[in-house]
């Protein structure tokens, strides 16, 4: 039950579900440390290192396309501000 578990979550990770992969991966972790099944275990903690990998190498991209999304919206602003026309008002 736990190895399939630990499968389980496997796919939920590679899907890239991955608060549902914790909690299958973490679980599966401990009831097989619990069954002194190490080889088992190992896997499981390997395969939370890689979701934490994946975890953080996708913060990082959100936060490198939220950069990008700044410096356009700052060079779009700074480009509008010098090339626009000023308004013609006519006070009578």
């Amino acid at each position: 039950m736990a190895l399939d578990q630990l499968n389980h979550g496997e796919q939920l990770l590679n899907s890239l579900r991955f608060f549902e992969a914790e909690k299958q991966i973490y679980e599966a972790t401990a009831l097989l440390q619990s069954l002194d099944n190490q080889a088992a275990a190992q896997r499981g903690v390997e395969l939370l290192v890689k979701l934490t990998h994946r975890q953080s190498l996708l913060a990082y991209a959100m936060l490198f396309i939220g950069a990008i999304l700044l410096f356009f919206n700052g060079l779009r602003r700074l480009l509008h501000q010098f090339s626009a026309n000023p308004l013609e008002v006519e006070f009578t």
